[in-house]
């Protein structure tokens, strides 16, 4: 269990992260392209200036966290992915 971890421009593509406890971290613009974060808790997390493209994104707790200016549109297909 992480919390309140700062990860801020990490290259992360591709990383398996699945059910992971970032609560309230800090993953401003890290490389997360092909990321597999389904069921990951990012509660409050800053995820702004991410690549999150083909990241899987199913089932993670995103409540409150923050995606501005993000590098490519995430797109809803992208939390479905199995």
């Amino acid at each position: 269990m992480m919390k309140h971890v700062d990860l801020e421009g990490s290259h992360m593509s591709g990383v398996n992260l699945r059910v992971a406890t970032l609560r309230n971290s800090n993953l401003q613009n890290c490389d997360l392209r092909g990321a597999i974060l389904a069921g990951a808790d990012l509660e409050n997390c800053d995820l702004s200036g991410c690549d999150l493209q083909e990241a899987n994104l199913r089932g993670a707790n995103l409540e409150g966290a923050a995606f501005a200016k993000m590098l490519n549109a995430l797109h809803m297909s992208q939390t479905l992915k199995s």
